[in-house]
């Protein structure tokens, strides 16, 4: 399995592993699970024995806030930020690969922190138009068209 390292602000080397697709594009992988593209590669997960930090490095914050305009029904909204570590991880890995593919969790706390223009290769991934509707593990990347 290809694999690329990147140093944290401290200096520990944290392993992402990578997937290539056909035309020969790098993938950093940030998930544990497997993935099928619409290149016909597969990315068949991390094996037992890979060091998983890289999920953990990547962990988005989420505080949840009352909104009292809801009122006399109880309701929060969340916010999503991703620590100043996650950044300069997604900003070192995205100098290594063509793409780092990451949950929309994550795509959703790089906008809501002003962040989203800044890492362009930092992408989420869009099932293929026939396998939208699949469950999980019967989606299909759809290697055209990334979701932002």
């Amino acid at each position: 399995m290809e694999k690329v390292t990147v140093k944290t602000m401290d200096g520990k080397e944290i392993v992402f592993p990578v997937h290539t697709l056909k035309n020969g594009r790098k993938i950093a992988i940030t998930s544990k699970h497997s993935f099928k593209f619409s290149d016909g590669t597969e990315f068949p997960g991390v094996p037992e024995d890979f060091p998983t930090d890289f999920v953990d490095a990547l962990t988005v914050q989420r505080e949840f806030r009352e909104v009292k305009e809801a009122l006399p029904n109880k309701a929060t909204e969340s916010v999503q930020r991703l620590s100043i570590e996650g950044q300069l991880l997604l900003e070192r890995l995205s100098k290594k690969v063509d793409i780092v593919l990451v949950s929309y969790m994550v795509i959703s706390a790089l906008k809501e922190m002003g962040l989203r223009y800044e890492l362009p290769k930092v992408l989420a991934m869009n099932s293929t138009p026939e396998t939208a509707r699949e469950v999980p593990e019967k989606k299909i990347v759809d290697i055209n068209n990334w979701a932002w």
